[in-house]
């Protein structure tokens, strides 16, 4: 499911994400990669909020990233919350990703997303 309103395709968003991605062993560690360090958790709630807020569907947006459920998805968007609250650093990260995302795209088109709004 996906809205008519959605701005950027889940592989365009993803993107915003590579600068961010940690390394293991000299390999650069997708989003979707099953590892479960905590630069990549903190990363995928990131991603699945963010998609959330763009009106994607729970089980397009775990399918998108290496076929997880959708409990997984409310999982991280959940984490997301939690860290947002409690974690400055996670926050200004957040930020970061999504002030680089409105840079290239109309700033009306992501202004949904400054009301961290919590609606799974």
């Amino acid at each position: 499911d996906k809205g008519d309103d959605v701005v950027l395709s889940l592989e365009e968003l993803e993107k915003y994400f590579d600068p961010y991605l940690p390394k293991r062993y000299g390999k650069i560690l997708p989003l979707g990669h099953k590892e479960r360090c905590r630069e990549l958790v903190e990363l995928r709630s990131i991603f699945f909020f963010i998609a959330r807020t763009m009106n994607y569907g729970l089980k397009v947006m775990g399918n998108y990233l290496n076929g997880r459920d959708h409990t997984t998805v409310i999982h991280n968007i959940t984490t997301f919350r939690n860290l947002y609250d409690t974690d400055a650093k996670f926050k200004e990260k957040y930020f970061t990703i999504l002030n680089r995302i409105k840079q290239d795209h109309e700033p009306s088109t992501m202004e949904h997303t400054d009301k961290v709004g919590f609606e799974s």
